[in-house]
């Protein structure tokens, strides 16, 4: 089984945006599934603090091409919004709306609720939980037996 790590990549916050990955990537390890974790080998955007995209070692489209190719190539997309995120998750709302088309199941934690009562969100959002940890235990306990 594999878990695409989903979640913005916001400067404010670049230490939970990458903690909770590696975080998650032990956790699911642990349980033998693999994590694809777009901020790998330090090849994701690097956002500086007017908010704009800089530092790529890759091209956009590569990056997005590799992106869209783990995604396509997962079980589950894990996406875990950090409470107080408001400069990034453009990318984040794509992988959940190509997750969504590609009927592959979506487990959010949104522990500041910022996602909440969106009808795209709604939508596609297979699960709410309210931790990472409550996310990884609904992979184990229910998604892990299903695959």
């Amino acid at each position: 089984m594999r878990v695409y790590l989903a979640g913005p990549v916001d400067p404010s916050l670049l230490d939970e945006c990458i903690s909770w990955r590696r975080e998650a990537t032990k956790m699911l390890a642990a349980l033998n599934i693999e994590a694809q974790d777009p901020t790998r080998g330090g090849n994701h955007p690097k956002p500086t603090e007017d908010g704009t995209l800089g530092g790529f070692p890759v091209s956009a489209a590569d990056l997005v091409a590799r992106d869209k190719a783990d995604i396509r190539r997962s079980d589950i997309l894990l996406v875990y919004w950090p409470g107080q995120s408001d400069k990034r998750g453009i990318g984040t709302l794509m992988e959940i709306a190509l997750a969504g088309l590609w009927q592959i199941p979506i487990l959010l934690v949104d522990p500041g609720q910022q996602l909440a009562g969106h009808p795209w969100i709604e939508v596609h959002v297979t699960q709410n939980h309210a931790s990472l940890a409550a996310a990884i235990d609904a992979i184990q306990s229910y998604w892990l037996l299903r695959s």
